[in-house]
């Protein structure tokens, strides 16, 4: 009886990986589960798997957005203290590159909130 346990749990996860890969969302997914099988404890404990796997997936790409835009932030100010000592213009630095870094920081953690 436990085989078959994880058998269902297998096919399950296997039919929720290829309906969030057809970009349907949760409760979609959730329907065609019960549709399969009755047991709303497993198909919820899939759908959560399949959650955590997605959040997982965005929280992985916002984290290396947010670090592109921090590293742009970081060059602006670098470059803007190097010209303002040196009295060069600093106004691309200063204005285009930390403005651009900063929309990339909030860009990442959206993507991070979800």
């Amino acid at each position: 009886m436990h085989s078959d346990k994880g058998e269902i749990w297998k096919e399950l996860v296997e039919l929720a990986e290829e309906s969030y890969a057809r970009n349907y969302d949760f409760e979609k997914i959730t329907e065609v589960l019960l549709q399969k099988h009755n047991d709303e404890a497993m198909v919820y404990a899939v759908v959560k798997k399949v959650k955590s796997n997605h959040y997982e997936k965005h929280r992985k790409e916002g984290l290396i957005i947010l670090g592109v835009g921090l590293i742009l932030i970081l060059m602006g100010f670098l470059i803007t203290c190097f010209n303002f000592h040196s009295n060069k213009s600093f106004s691309f630095a200063l204005y285009s590159l930390t403005s651009v870094g900063v929309g990339i920081v909030f860009f990442g953690l959206y993507k991070i909130v979800g």
